[in-house]
């Protein structure tokens, strides 16, 4: 059996794999550039934390590595949370943060002393005229005070920063 192949069928077949390779070139370049943007884009966002806090991707966020207790002084709920915004527009870390940072804290993904150990506050559950406590035993356990009629309840806290793109 003879084979009879044209004398332009050659080019042809040489011209689609050229174009084939150039695509995948192409392609390649493509994905390389965009891996190394959300690399960068990740990289920045980490470096937009301050030196004191870890930035947590998945919320896009920063949170203090070390309980805010100046002089072991604790504070009350609205002090607390009046402290934070005075710190360069940071904000007592709401619940949400605080449980996400504890869970990559706990899973040695990152390191933030005494998280989950001993009560801190947070912001409220979207709830008005409820302050909540945190982390005493752990990262899922919390306590309910009405930041406003605490009786004088003081705990320590920790500062979160959003990130400004």
């Amino acid at each position: 059996m003879k084979i009879i192949v044209s004398k332009n069928l050659i080019p042809s077949l040489l011209s689609v794999f050229c174009s084939i390779c150039i695509l995948l070139l192409i392609v390649s370049f493509v994905e390389q550039k965009m891996s190394s943007k959300e690399m960068k884009s990740s990289a920045l966002a980490a470096g937009a934390c301050p030196g004191d806090y870890n930035y947590i991707a998945a919320g896009d966020f920063c949170i203090e590595k070390d309980l805010h207790d100046p002089a072991g002084v604790k504070l009350l709920w609205e002090d607390a949370a009046m402290a934070c915004v005075e710190d360069d527009g940071a904000h007592l870390c709401k619940a949400s943060e605080w449980a996400q940072a504890c869970n990559l804290d706990a899973n040695g993904i990152i390191t933030l002393n005494d998280m989950g150990s001993q009560w801190e506050w947070v912001d409220d559950f979207s709830k008005k005229n409820e302050a909540f406590m945190v982390g005493h035993a752990g990262c899922e356990d919390y306590d309910i005070a009405n930041p406003f009629n605490a009786g004088g309840h003081k705990e320590e806290y920790r500062c979160c920063k959003n990130i400004v793109k």
